[in-house]
């Protein structure tokens, strides 16, 4: 599902007023704490792609806060974690409450086995670091990214994977290298 553009968002747009509501009467006195953070897991995503990056991280890090501890190291943490750091970085800045929801959702995705989120994750810590300044941390991320994404096998994975490590070699001035990346046929 394409969260970020087309008709898809339009019509995703006409839901926001549900999903203030369902936000707001689940955080309430009347809500349930595991729906709301289960709620919020996805909401957190959905607004983060509407750019409601205030939204969604208040949402986000008020449900990390109410995450009951049988929910700790699962699926909607991990969703939380990434929407968190992505409102965070972008709304608030390349801090440590960005990377280390990243790498909380990484460690988590690791566990789970989950390798498409794994490689979200990947992308993200790549794209934090390079904002920072931390080119060659940014490569560490990127090659990872594509370990996984040959590891997947998937066509998006694998046309996007080698972007992140081209990128990550052109910003520490390997030109060459950065080129047979985004020249190179990694699928065939």
């Amino acid at each position: 599902m394409d969260l970020l553009g087309g008709p898809e968002r339009a019509a995703r747009a006409g839901q926001l007023g549900n999903v203030r509501a369902a936000l707001g009467w689940s955080f309430g006195p009347h809500g349930e704490g595991a729906r709301a953070t289960s709620l919020a897991a996805g909401a957190g995503v959905f607004l983060v792609a509407m750019s409601l990056l205030a939204e969604a991280h208040r949402w986000t890090s008020q449900a990390l806060a109410a995450l009951a501890e049988e929910a700790r190291g699962s699926e909607h943490e991990m969703r939380l974690c990434s929407a968190f750091g992505l409102a965070t970085m972008f709304a608030r800045g390349n801090n440590t409450a960005a990377r280390s929801a990243f790498e909380r959702g990484l460690q988590i995705a690791e566990e789970l086995g989950d390798d498409l989120s794994q490689l979200r994750l990947l992308g993200r810590l790549q794209l934090f670091h390079a904002r920072i300044g931390d080119f060659r941390g940014a490569m560490v991320y990127a090659q990872r990214c594509l370990s996984v994404a040959r590891a997947l096998a998937d066509p998006e994975a694998l046309a996007a994977a080698p972007a992140f490590v081209g990128t990550s070699h052109h910003m520490i001035d390997e030109q060459v290298e950065a080129r047979a990346e985004f020249e190179a046929d990694i699928g065939g």
